[in-house]
């Protein structure tokens, strides 16, 4: 059984643990305590670990879980409670609820989802303690999906377990993160999505044939919006005899005020106009966002579908171009995406300042908030106002 004792001439103020090996030979070792408690705690904790050794069961995860039993008797006994400790299920729960809470629901969800393929190769792990997590399963995790999907999708998967770790470490939860040992696959088929033209735009309205998709490219172009924030927009979000439009983005939860250009002015004032602040300008694409869960899969192969039909892009097709990671479909170096490349060289052409630019795409900006403290809508629409009018 194991002990612990002081060295008889008092050469060290640490007690000494003693303790049967794997070998089952009389092991001698400091604890680097003067805690005669949590000697004693790890000296059993050394002994268990080596019992175990020596039926030959001590597994990666096996140590782990040892030495998390050790940890946790030993902070017991230092600070009168429990070591803070969750399963990752539980934490991920926990997690993506405080950022859904925060408004950030899109996130939130690709948050779940891709947590749950992490949960499906764990395997019962996942509902062990988050701090049996290991490198080794993380790597394992980014190989299997490296034989499946892009490099692009490997790094977006890697990133989203970095950001959970993270946070879980703030929360005492873990001491490192597993997942920043994982190196980043390295992307050599780079995004290759460009600005539209104003030639390309004018082909584009003109193969607009509903009013929706009209007025939901009109918003792309002249405020730089996502798709899905556009396809929920509501009539309360719009002021039109201020000529502004306010929301809040789904993907940054950042609240927004910018004014309407001339052109997307007039397009509003055509629309049947309504009383109820809650009713959707674009109502048949806000009802394919709801019921795809939020997400714009369905919105981004219709858009697909127009692209196509003013020759600006090539005909999607169902039919398999084969079975391997070589034969996916080409990314199109269009989308709906494109709006905000486009606004914001069309801007940074009419000389906008960056700070300025980025404030009206709505990215983040330190020069922003560092400059331009000062900006208010009516700053913007002196910007805005430049931009041509492209539905001529």
């Amino acid at each position: 059984m194991a002990s612990v004792h002081k060295r008889y001439n008092g050469a060290s103020p640490y007690y000494v643990a003693c303790y049967k090996g794997a070998d089952g030979k009389w092991k001698y070792k400091s604890t680097k305590t003067t805690d005669r408690d949590q000697a004693i705690e790890m000296a059993s904790g050394w002994e268990k670990t080596a019992l175990v050794a020596a039926k030959g069961k001590l597994t990666y995860d096996r140590a782990r879980e040892l030495v998390q039993e050790v940890v946790a008797d030993i902070f017991l006994r230092s600070n009168q409670e429990e070591l803070p400790t969750t399963s990752l299920r539980e934490w991920v729960k926990t997690w993506t609820e405080s950022v859904e809470s925060r408004g950030c629901e899109s996130s939130a969800n690709r948050y779940r989802q891709i947590a749950k393929k992490f949960f499906d190769h764990l395997g019962a792990k996942a509902d062990k303690g988050i701090e049996l997590v290991s490198p080794k399963g993380v790597q394992a995790f980014a190989n299997d999906l490296a034989r499946q999907f892009a490099k692009k999708t490997v790094r977006l998967h890697l990133t989203a377990l970095r950001t959970c770790f993270n946070i879980a470490m703030k929360q005492g939860y873990l001491t490192s993160n597993p997942a920043k040992a994982v190196d980043m696959p390295e992307c050599s088929d780079k995004n290759n999505r460009r600005a539209f033209t104003l030639v390309e735009l004018k082909k584009l309205f003109e193969a607009c044939r509903t009013t929706e998709w009209r007025g939901m490219c009109l918003f792309g172009i002249y405020t730089g919006q996502r798709l899905g924030d556009i396809a929920l927009m509501k009539w309360g979000n719009v002021d039109l005899e201020s000529k502004t439009v306010k929301l809040r983005t789904r993907k940054t939860a950042r609240n927004m005020e910018l004014p309407i250009a001339r052109p997307l002015h007039s397009y509003l004032l055509s629309l049947p106009s309504s009383d109820d602040p809650d009713q959707y300008l674009f109502p048949n694409s806000a009802r394919a966002v709801e019921a795809n869960d939020g997400k714009v899969g369905t919105l981004s192969n219709q858009f697909q579908a127009i692209l196509s039909g003013a020759s600006l892009a090539e005909k999607r097709t169902h039919h398999s171009r084969g079975i391997g990671r070589d034969k996916r479909r080409p990314v199109s170096e269009l989308s709906f995406h494109s709006f905000r490349h486009t606004a914001t060289t069309v801007l940074k052409k009419l000389g906008v300042p960056q700070a300025v630019v980025q404030e009206i795409i709505g990215h983040d900006s330190e020069a922003v908030s560092r400059q331009y403290t000062h900006l208010d809508v009516e700053d913007l629409r002196e910007h805005v106002e430049k931009m041509p009018d492209v539905t001529v």
